[in-house]
């Protein structure tokens, strides 16, 4: 068991009045302009460890625990990784598949390499190569929010996937991890294991309440998509791959087309008793459309 903090979305009066939201870029805060009206706070949580790679449905839990081999490796990855980014979203694709042969087509939407500063967190301005542990318990996308991001990702296709039932699913490979998105969905894995710091925390959806779930603006420079945000409560049961390696994959939901499915909040946590290296990761993103 990780006894550790999740961040949630404080239960503040301010989202009586306001939607919460954050933009994505620097704000001129004169006249009471703001970033992000976004407050948090901290909880004590206890995370399990995954006890059983099969305990866990995608369709109950949100999320679900791979075995699966790649050839990616953490070298490549923050290298080349424009050069083996086609590869490896092949070779998940094909996991995919396997697995949830309901899939029809998937079409991948990104692939970030994440690699923990050593000052992370801070709250002091720091210079990073690369994207940081995401810390706050979230999904990508709601429905809204995943279909703006697909109208951004695939411009004047609108009639390929507005009538279509799909899912945006992540897959995150840890040490590096992988995230992909389909529903949405992720993949999330470690490219050298076992990885013990700042680990993916998943909360199993079941356990929610949908008076839990707050939607959140995200502003861009060039568009306004939407993520779902998470309140605190104790019913809500946490759970990580502990030690995972590279060979386990976390698939998670980050929304589907119809709003009925199980869906993987996720964030990640801070292991006190981390003994190993700091987490480089992978992130691979997919709409995994059902017809």
């Amino acid at each position: 068991m990780l006894q550790t903090k999740i961040r949630y979305l404080a239960r503040s009066d301010v989202y009586n009045v306001e939607k919460p939201y954050s933009a994505d870029f620097i704000v001129d805060e004169q006249n009471g302009a703001q970033r992000s009206n976004i407050i948090t706070t901290h909880c004590d949580v206890q995370v399990m460890p995954v006890s059983s790679r099969s305990a866990f449905d995608m369709d109950v839990s949100g999320f679900c625990i791979l075995n699966e081999d790649t050839s990616l490796t953490l070298e490549d990855a923050l290298a080349r990784p424009q050069d083996v980014e086609l590869q490896y979203q092949a070779e998940l694709e094909q996991i995919v598949h396997k697995h949830f042969p309901e899939y029809t087509r998937l079409e991948a939407l990104d692939f970030v390499v994440r690699k923990r500063h050593p000052d992370y967190p801070t709250e002091k301005a720091t210079v990073v190569k690369h994207e940081q542990p995401a810390a706050v318990a979230h999904t990508d996308y709601t429905r809204g929010g995943a279909v703006q991001q697909l109208k951004g990702s695939f411009p004047g296709q609108e009639e390929h996937f507005l009538d279509k039932e799909y899912d945006m699913i992540k897959y995150v490979l840890l040490s590096l991890h992988i995230v992909f998105s389909i529903n949405t969905h992720s993949i999330w894995k470690p490219l050298v294991g076992p990885n013990d710091d700042w680990p993916l925390a998943l909360c199993d959806y079941s356990t929610i309440q949908p008076s839990d779930i707050v939607h959140a603006d995200v502003l861009h420079v060039d568009r306004v998509t939407e993520n779902q945000l998470l309140y605190p409560n104790e019913q809500q049961r946490w759970y990580y791959v502990e030690n995972q390696r590279p060979n386990d994959l976390i698939l998670f939901r980050n929304v589907d087309s119809t709003g009925k499915r199980a869906v993987g909040f996720h964030a990640a946590v801070q292991n006190p008793s981390s003994t190993g290296p700091a987490r480089t990761s992978v992130e691979v993103r997919f709409v995994a459309f059902r017809q």
